[in-house]
């Protein structure tokens, strides 16, 4: 039942697909079931899939060599969540992908979606909005990292992300600022006391 509500709000967000786009694109997916703390990839590992999130949180982060975790994105339900530069071009990931929060997600080959979408267009369509809206974050979260400063941050996040904020640990969003647990409790109480 799960699958079914699933696929019937995919299909009403993307009205354009029918009843064989559907079929075709699920012939090629897995569904993949993870727990909390569930790494789904990891540094060094070259794995050609992409995900689509279903149900759960998943958080994308790379550890600098003094041993400190820099969170860079979240992937909820509805996105879609894998190492671009290893299906793309061949690369080691350089990032821990990890299911914060119990996770279900319609996994599938990179190499099998590149040969739907070289002859259905609707499925092409989806795949294109979807990576369009992780360029288009991605953008957004390197441009605040470099331009804004942490209150800053946190109140853009707040405001972007509301739905996240309690799914999240204070540790994750922390690392995801940029800044300690400390300095984000001093920030949090800043904005309050304001």
């Amino acid at each position: 039942m799960f699958l079914v509500n699933e696929i019937t709000k995919f299909k009403k967000k993307y009205s354009f697909l029918d009843e064989k786009d559907i079929a075709e694109f699920l012939s090629i997916t897995e569904i993949v079931t993870l727990e909390d703390n569930d790494i789904l990839t990891q540094p060094g590992e070259v794995k050609s899939y992409i995900g689509y999130v279903l149900k759960g949180l998943f958080r994308c982060y790379y550890i600098k060599e003094d041993g400190t975790e820099i969170t860079i994105m979240f992937c909820e339900e509805e996105t879609i969540v894998g190492t671009w530069e290893t299906f793309l071009l061949n690369k080691p990931s350089g990032l821990f992908i990890e299911a914060i929060e119990p996770t279900v997600l319609l996994l599938l080959n990179f190499s099998d979606l590149q040969k739907i979408i070289r002859d259905n267009h609707n499925i092409a369509r989806v795949y294109i909005d979807m990576s369009n809206h992780v360029l288009a974050k991605v953008l957004s979260i390197i441009q605040s990292m470099q331009n804004e400063k942490p209150e800053k941050r946190y109140n853009h996040f707040i405001n972007n992300n509301y739905p996240l904020f309690n799914r999240i640990s204070q540790k994750h969003l922390a690392s995801y600022l940029g800044i300690t647990p400390v300095s984000l409790s001093r920030l949090r109480k800043r904005i309050k006391s304001n």
